[in-house]
């Protein structure tokens, strides 16, 4: 019996979604802290004041947050940093596990 290629295709998102949930509760991240963490990942001035706007008052407390998870850290010159442990989130958050 021959499986319908857009079967395997649903099975293939359902399962890149569940590991994607698993990542985001293994790492303590909620979708607000991933934005925020992809843009300064990229080093996009634009998309970081774009998630800025997006987060509004609470950037501060954000800031708070993800250095008590070890997901940024406050070199003493420059910006903030993403972590390893963040780079990890953000490469499991945006590779598929199934490419086509």
């Amino acid at each position: 019996m021959k499986q319908d290629p857009k079967d395997i295709q649903s099975a293939e998102v359902v399962l890149d979604f569940k590991l994607l949930k698993q990542a985001y509760k293994k790492f303590g991240i909620c979708g607000f802290e991933a934005i925020r963490l992809e843009a300064m990942m990229a080093k996009c001035r634009m998309r970081t004041e774009a998630a800025q706007a997006i987060i509004g008052g609470d950037w501060d407390e954000m800031t708070r947050q993800l250095l008590k998870k070890d997901l940024i850290r406050l070199p003493e010159t420059g910006p903030a940093e993403v972590t390893e442990k963040a780079a990890r989130f953000l490469t499991i958050h945006f590779t598929p596990i199934i490419k086509n």
